[in-house]
């Protein structure tokens, strides 16, 4: 990336343009890209050697900025994805063997993988048998502390999917 880094204080000829590496947001960090610095006081004082830049923050000038934000925490995600993906499919399992008996009652359907597919557990879903099992599971859920949204619709039965669809595949049901 190119910037504004003065290798030293000094006046306003320390100001140069250099490249850096392009910096990896940490946990509780975003990384910009800069359409727009600001100088303000502090970045004057700065320069001139009069006023140090918080600990661990770049020497490079403009605290205040207006861009893109490109990136938050995911550089701290990826390096836990193992830890986080374990913690998911944790999750996902006890869910899974919670709706076991409904299903072996024909109350529910649940998800269901091919052979030599892996899961990581981004969602877990129920198919119920009709809208008032529905409604009425998840307004159990609520009641017990648990978020349920219905907003899956199979592609073959959405209106654009149907539209979509060759006329030889339309005998397709939910």
């Amino acid at each position: 990336m190119r910037a504004i880094d003065p290798a030293e204080a000094g006046g306003p000829e320390v100001l140069k343009a250099v490249t850096r590496p392009v910096p990896r947001p940490g946990t509780g960090e975003v990384l910009i890209r800069v359409a727009a610095a600001g100088v303000n006081r502090p970045d004057v004082l700065q320069r001139r050697g009069l006023y140090p830049p918080p600990q661990g923050a770049p020497s490079i000038p403009g605290l205040e900025v207006s861009g893109e934000i490109v990136a938050a925490f995911l550089w701290a995600q990826l390096e836990q994805a193992d830890r986080i993906t374990e913690r998911r499919v944790s999750a996902w399992t006890r869910y899974h063997e919670a709706f076991a008996a409904l299903e072996r009652e024909g109350r529910v359907r649940r998800p269901v993988f091919a052979d030599g597919c892996t899961n990581n557990a981004h969602m877990y879903y129920l198919l119920l048998r009709d809208l008032e099992e529905r409604t009425s599971f998840i307004e159990h859920m609520r009641r017990l502390g648990i978020q349920c949204v219905f907003h899956y619709v199979p592609l073959h039965s959405a209106l654009k999917g149907r539209r979509c669809q060759p006329q030889s595949a339309r005998h397709v049901s939910s």
